[in-house]
């Protein structure tokens, strides 16, 4: 799914047991292109997000070291809420351990 390539699954293109690719070396050349240029760009971002968190991932590596094993409400501690919220049962999970806590 890319400009260059388009909206096409190549790869359900061929037949079980198939040894034969539909498409042509070009267009094989392609695709290998863009898959390297999501892996090039993912990596990136995947650097970006260590250096930008390098505070807490050592933080975190601290409390393992110190700790050895550590629970849920413990990485929040460290790490912050979720920047992307979390699912019900996970909130219901920590609204009980804080009630436990209590």
């Amino acid at each position: 799914m890319s400009d260059s390539i388009g909206l096409v699954g190549y790869g359900s293109m061929m037949g079980e047991g198939s040894f034969q690719k539909p498409y042509s070396d070009d267009t094989n050349w392609r695709i290998d292109e863009e898959v390297r240029d999501v892996v090039r760009e993912q990596y990136a971002l995947t650097q970006e997000l260590l250096r930008t968190h390098k505070d807490k991932i050592q933080a975190l590596g601290d409390a393992l070291l110190e700790n050895e094993t550590m629970n849920l409400p413990m990485i929040i501690d460290i790490l912050g809420a979720r920047p992307y919220g979390m699912s019900e049962s996970l909130s219901q999970y920590l609204d009980e351990l804080n009630l436990r806590k209590e």
